[in-house]
């Protein structure tokens, strides 16, 4: 029966230890998608209207917008395509970018701009040349860590006087009357919007495939794992049956003690099983080993351990029920 416990607590950790690092590994391709932002949000794709407006309507269009994210709090950030620049626009009166700074207050005109590290623009600061990649005028104001997802992007720029760039937008809410709201003033700027998507982190691992195969793979491991061990004790019955006539106490003598003689091989091959998983994953990767895939192992290894330990408890429980009742008949 040992090795039996060690064979299931081997599977059963691969299987919820890749189930822990699908939930790591949604995380961070949401945090990707969402360059960090805290809370809900949204992302949708804008670009160039067909109709054409002037400077002067361009110019209150953005002053609109930017009075309508500070009246609502709302952060918005946009990351450019095709031949924009090569920049995260951000204005964040709600703080949402937990990397992200703010601006400082400036009464000068022109852009400001914080370069991101180890980006061919903060090599260019740091041997004080000239940055093409700005826009006219632009000031730079530092040099931050980039988040999650930023590519090519070169830092984050505040949004211009001129015209709002069209991109790919996050927008920190997602109240369908706010973002209605925001479309409408876009088309003033003569942006559409498309290809609309909710981006909390919650739905988000909701609706990930991965996190939901890997799941349901947890759950039908662990009933299969109940029902094979229902079946292995019901084949050892008439010893069981014998122990408690000779006066094993279900609660604590044959119970107890058939538990704690199975928690070191569950939890040895819990841990077995989570580490093969973090090595086959990482040789299958050609990767190294991160810093976090140990955690994410011991992780699952706990998960696994506590899966099992609690469902053979239960089965041999049910079983002592049994154990009593042909007692009982005799």
């Amino acid at each position: 029966m040992t090795w039996r416990v060690l064979g299931v607590s081997v599977l059963l950790g691969m299987l919820t230890t890749f189930l822990v690092c699908s939930v790591s590994w949604a995380e961070e391709s949401h945090a990707t998608t969402a360059f960090g932002a805290n809370g809900p949000s949204v992302t949708f794709r804008v670009h160039a209207g067909s109709s054409l407006a002037d400077q002067e309507s361009r110019h209150a269009a953005v002053e609109e917008v930017v009075a309508w994210l500070d009246q609502h709090v709302i952060t918005l950030a946009v990351s450019s395509v095709g031949d924009g620049y090569p920049y995260l626009t951000v204005h964040d009166p709600a703080h949402g970018l937990p990397w992200f700074p703010g601006f400082p207050e400036s009464s000068l005109p022109g852009q400001q701009v914080y370069v991101f590290d180890r980006t061919y623009s903060a090599e260019l600061a740091a041997k004080g040349r000239a940055n093409p990649l700005l826009p006219s005028g632009a000031k730079m104001i530092g040099v931050i860590d980039p988040p999650n997802g930023t590519g090519d992007l070169q830092g984050a720029l505040s949004v211009g006087e001129a015209e709002l760039p069209t991109g790919n937008y996050l927008l920190t809410t997602d109240d369908p009357e706010l973002i209605a709201e925001f479309q409408a003033l876009l088309t003033k700027e003569n942006l559409v919007s498309t290809e609309v998507g909710h981006s909390g982190i919650r739905d988000f691992l909701r609706r990930e495939p991965l996190i939901v195969v890997s799941a349901c793979m947890v759950a039908g491991g662990t009933v299969c794992v109940a029902a094979y061990w229902g079946l292995a004790i019901r084949n050892r019955r008439s010893a069981f049956r014998t122990r408690w006539r000779h006066g094993a106490r279900v609660g604590t003598q044959l119970v107890g003690r058939e538990w704690l003689t199975r928690f070191l091989p569950a939890v040895g091959g819990a841990f077995a099983g989570a580490f093969t998983v973090t090595w086959v994953t990482a040789h299958l990767s050609r990767e190294p080993i991160g810093a976090a895939e140990p955690g994410r192992a011991v992780q699952g290894a706990v998960v696994a351990a506590l899966l099992i330990l609690l469902v053979y408890l239960l089965v041999l429980l049910v079983s002592a029920r049994q154990w009593k009742g042909d007692r009982d008949d005799h």
